[in-house]
């Protein structure tokens, strides 16, 4: 009995190392089409292994599977959705015997998945495993009656894997690499405990994942937080998934919180940025997303200690469409703009992204063809209720916004500013073989335009009290990278109504084309006080500008007229008119030199004074002669020199006599100092003498012409005459 006893220890022990030592004999490389084969049956999706296989029991169950690929659906452009350089499984021995399948480990190694959405919708997550388990579990319970195993998951591991992801639709692509992951799952039903890194972008991403169970029509929670560590920015997500899964309804709230937007700005790349983007930010929401559309309600926005509210909505399909509105009670300007004002962020006070051979390169100095998407509509709403700006407050602004078919409708962008003043703009954006075209219509109006002044930090004391009240202005506007045109202006500023179109080549050496028309305006009220001439060499203009009725020191002109063209600092005076002034008419043309230097001048000119008593009056002094002997003098010459002297030539006709001054003047505006040549002829001696001496008594009535001429030197006070010649009556 002993011996036999022995015998059968001795076969036992014998059966069991078979069993543990046998299976690593076996040539497992000969099973690869079996499992080829539950790979499809189980996925539909057809595979391959292009590795060995290896199994051993000992210390536990382990299988080790070299190269498997699991193809993409039949159109995707990649022909693998998935691919392993390594599977490692390692099942727990006693689960085993109890029908319980416990993964103790289950290993990827280097995992490339490429998961894709095709034009028509088919994804290439669409398997229906569960389908696939259920008739397992229903064709084992019609063969055996036994309950179906019992899968978990106590440790799935990721490492060195990668995952891209694109969507033909919406030409959306993404990559994460350098992806490890560990998941947790007490069956394949769930709940699943997810923790990842990786690198987005160039930049390291952290996420953790929990869900619930899945469970035939029932809702999928899920918990998601996942964090950009260089960016200190977190996005947490609670919420659920309406069946069916994966393709029901996501709703749940979201939180997006960041230390700083300009370290948020600077992770997706914006670098050298103002101080005022070194804010905490936050973005909080009902978020809902769906296969053909994506919503973000109820919004909390909050930029430091502004905050605002919104909503938006994302209709995916052909074309796409996308609404936005937004909605701030009170924006603080005036700090915005003193953080704007400060030294801005060095690179090393914001994350940068990782560098890579993909990355962007340098600009090109080819110029860019623009154009927007013809694809997608989208509409824009924002509303500020207050805004704080140096010292003042604006109301109501808001800007209203629509893109369709390429091209942006600017239906409205408004403000109510101070002074009862309000603005507005809209028009229409579009681009024109790749360069962007503004054309738009602009309103202001001001029951007070100091206050607007004011506002714009523009200093207007020094002006009467009633001036610079009334205002207002409309336009057409046409916009462009290289030019600007403003047609049909209309301006009423006070009692001042002026019309007419401004045109602006935008270069590196500006030039403009202004036409100007102008009924009436008080120039004494508004002209500040002179300005050098060298800011008109720093542009060119084409200046056509015509003013009915002109105020000048408190004596009317009317019919003011300046047509001319100012370029390389030089200023060509088609025509300067004025039809009344002061009891006289002038003309004027020629050219003003070097303003920029030395201004020089090349001007004709031609006058006649029709009220002489009422120019005296405007000169503040007595006419050398009665007034009803000296006529209506008329005027006629050219100037030509520089203000250091000046060449003059000049012809007038007064009181019957004519008057020929030819020669020079130095320093015309402080000391003049004359050399001028002077001839004198009139038709009857006797009428010239009395214009001087008009109780002078005369030989004859009549003597006979006169005509002199001599030298004029000296200054105004200081002067002689030299060289005197002269026919006087019979001498």
């Amino acid at each position: 009995m002993k011996k036999i006893v022995i015998a059968l220890v001795v076969l036992v022990v014998v059966l069991v190392g078979a069993v543990l030592i046998v299976p690593s004999f076996i040539d497992w490389n000969s099973y690869k089409g079996q499992i080829v084969a539950a790979i499809r049956d189980n996925t539909g999706r057809g595979a391959a292994i292009d590795g060995d296989i290896a199994f051993t029991v000992l210390p536990a169950p382990a299988l080790r599977v070299a190269g498997l690929r699991i193809e993409n659906f039949e159109s995707a452009q990649a022909a693998d959705m998935v691919r392993l350089k390594e599977l490692r499984v390692r099942v727990s021995i006693g689960a085993l015997l109890e029908r319980r399948i416990v993964v103790e480990r289950l290993e990827l190694i280097e995992p490339v998945i490429a998961l894709e959405v095709a034009e028509d919708g088919k994804a290439s997550w669409d398997i229906d495993i569960a389908a696939a388990a259920g008739r397992d579990a229903s064709s084992s319970e019609g063969d055996s009656g036994d309950a179906p195993l019992d899968i978990s998951l106590a440790d799935v591991r990721v490492s060195g894997g990668s995952l891209s992801f694109e969507d033909r639709r919406s030409g959306t692509s993404e990559k994460v690499e350098d992806l490890q992951m560990a998941i947790g799952a007490p069956s394949l039903s769930g709940p699943f405990d997810v923790t990842a890194s990786a690198r987005a972008r160039g930049m390291p991403v952290s996420l953790g994942l929990k869900t619930g169970a899945l469970k035939p029509q029932q809702p999928l929670t899920i918990g998601l937080k996942a964090a950009l560590t260089e960016a200190d920015a977190e996005l947490r997500f609670n919420g659920k998934m309406l069946a069916p899964i994966p393709t029901g309804l996501l709703s749940g709230k979201l939180e997006i919180t960041g230390a700083s937007a300009a370290k948020l700005a600077s992770a997706a790349g914006q670098d050298n940025l103002p101080p005022v983007l070194a804010q905490p930010v936050s973005i909080e929401g009902t978020l809902m997303v769906s296969p053909d559309a994506v919503a973000l309600n109820d919004t909390a926005l909050k930029f430091g200690s502004l905050s605002g509210n919104g909503a938006v909505s994302v209709t995916l399909g052909e074309p796409m469409n996308a609404d936005i509105a937004v909605s701030v009670s009170r924006l603080n300007l005036d700090e915005l703009l003193k953080q704007a004002t400060a030294a801005p962020t060095t690179p090393s006070e914001t994350a940068k992204p990782a560098e890579s051979s993909t990355g962007p390169k340098a600009a090109s100095s080819d110029p860019i063809a623009l154009e927007l998407p013809k694809n997608i509509n989208a509409s824009f709403d924002l509303a500020i209720d207050v805004i704080q700006y140096r010292g003042s407050v604006i109301r109501e602004a808001g800007l209203r916004a629509a893109l369709a078919n390429g091209e942006v409708t600017l239906d409205r962008a408004a403000a109510l500013l101070p002074g009862g003043s309000d603005v507005s703009l809209l028009g229409f954006l579009s681009f024109i073989e790749g360069e962007p075209r503004f054309d738009g219509e602009v309103a202001a109006a001001s029951d007070n335009l100091r206050s607007l002044l004011d506002l714009a930090g523009v200093e207007a004391g020094a002006l009467p009290p009633d001036r610079l009240r009334g205002f207002s202005y409309a336009s057409k506007v046409k916009l462009t990278p290289t030019a600007v045109e403003v047609q049909d202006i209309n301006v009423r500023l006070d009692a001042s109504t002026m019309t007419g179109g401004l045109a602006v080549a935008l270069r590196d050496r500006p030039g403009f084309g202004l036409r100007l028309a102008i009924d009436q305006m008080n120039l004494d009220a508004y002209l500040p006080p002179a300005s050098p001439l060298a800011v008109l060499n720093s542009f060119d203009a084409n200046i056509d500008l015509e003013i009915d009725r002109l105020t000048v020191q408190k004596t009317l002109a009317r019919k003011v007229r300046l047509d001319g063209l100012l370029a390389g600092g030089n200023f060509n005076i088609r025509k300067a008119s004025v039809a009344d002034f002061a009891g006289a008419n002038a003309n004027i043309s020629g050219d003003v030199k070097d303003l920029a230097a030395k201004p020089s001048v090349g001007l004709k000119y031609r006058a006649a004074v029709n009220d002489p008593a009422k120019l005296f009056r405007f000169l503040g002094t007595s006419p050398p002669i009665p007034l009803r002997k000296l006529g209506k003098p008329k005027l006629s010459g050219r100037i030509d020199g520089t203000l250091d002297a000046l060449s003059v030539k000049s012809d007038i006709a007064a009181a019957g006599a004519k008057l020929a001054l030819e020669g020079n003047v130095k320093k015309p505006l402080t000391v003049p100092t004359l050399d001028l040549g002077v001839a004198i002829n009139h038709p009857e001696l006797a009428q010239f003498v009395r214009l001087a001496v008009p109780d002078f008594r005369l030989a004859a009535a009549k003597l006979g012409p006169l005509a002199a001429a001599f030298r004029l030197s000296g200054t105004p006070e200081d002067f002689a005459l030299s060289g005197l010649e002269a026919t006087a009556g019979p001498v």
